[in-house]
């Protein structure tokens, strides 16, 4: 699974994994193509942000979620079509092993690295 921090997450009360994990397990029943739309996502994940330090984003763009699906675009697994429209271009990967996961990961953070 691709869960991550970032400087924006830090005002939630709540681990980033918990959010992060609802929106990879939706992806993960949608088919490979098959769009869908912000709006859903962020009714998706609203419950989870509602135990907020500050809990007012100064826009959407400024939302945890949008750097989320950026950094999942970044790595292949969504394409962006507009600001509101996202495509699943690849399925994730589900680790059975210990050993296995943590080779996803080192594979994972190469990938980020190129990035920065």
């Amino acid at each position: 699974m691709c869960l991550f921090t970032s400087s924006k997450f830090l005002s939630l009360l709540l681990p980033d994994y918990v959010w992060q994990s609802q929106i990879i397990l939706y992806l993960n029943q949608i088919k490979v193509t098959q769009t869908v739309l912000i709006d859903h996502l962020l009714r998706l994940v609203k419950p989870y942000f509602g135990n907020t330090v500050t809990s007012i984003y100064p826009g959407r763009s400024m939302h945890p979620l949008i750097e989320y699906l950026s950094l999942l675009c970044q790595l292949g697994y969504l394409k962006k079509h507009s600001a509101s429209k996202y495509e699943k271009i690849r399925g994730f990967t589900f680790y059975q092993s210990l050993d296995r996961a943590l080779e996803g990961d080192k594979e994972l953070l190469h990938k980020l690295f190129k990035f920065l």
